[in-house]
């Protein structure tokens, strides 16, 4: 933590809190998932690849959210195993006691199939078969049912201590530098 001086108060640097991090994780992960949803309603799918790419995008985030609740640091997510590997993500959830969610498994899997191998960014010359939209926004809304009370938690946690950082540091402004 630094401390600096800012005009008329006290600057505080630190790492974001993980409560914090977690809970924002979430909700962007949500809000991509909101415009999958509106990109595909109906399982149309007009424009499948920017729309499975959002979706994978959303899925990944949501998982993160969880892992960072659950106390993994942007360090650990940055590295190489996790990164943007769904399939490593989720068996580090699976190892932080997730639990069953209805397959949510097979979904990972078969977007990192897709995600690994640059299917959805960059065009190519294969038949990729896609799962249906409606399936997937219902096993990730089950997804979300179960990581959002972990992920809740962690949230109050960071909210009721900076509450009590802010009172003893009553002239002061808080800044995340990570």
């Amino acid at each position: 933590m630094n401390v600096r001086y800012f005009f008329k108060y006290k600057l505080i640097e630190k790492n974001e809190p993980l409560g914090r991090f977690s809970h924002n994780l979430l909700l962007r992960g949500k809000e991509y998932l909101s415009a999958f949803e509106k990109l595909t309603a109906g399982d149309k799918l007009a424009e499948p690849y920017a729309s499975y790419f959002l979706f994978a995008h959303a899925l990944e985030l949501i998982l993160k959210s969880y892992l960072v609740a659950c106390g993994v640091t942007k360090k650990e997510l940055r590295e190489k195993k996790l990164g943007h590997n769904i399939e490593n993500i989720y068996k580090k959830c699976a190892e932080n006691n997730i639990g069953h969610i209805d397959r949510l498994q097979q979904l990972v899997e078969r977007f990192h199939d897709m995600t690994c191998g640059d299917e959805l960014r960059y065009p190519r010359h294969l038949i990729i078969k896609l799962p249906l939209p409606s399936e997937c926004a219902n096993i990730t809304r089950n997804a979300i049912s179960k990581i959002e009370p972990t992920v809740s938690y962690a949230y109050l946690d960071y909210v009721l201590y900076s509450a009590a950082e802010a009172r003893k540091n009553k002239n002061a402004k808080f800044h995340y530098n990570d």
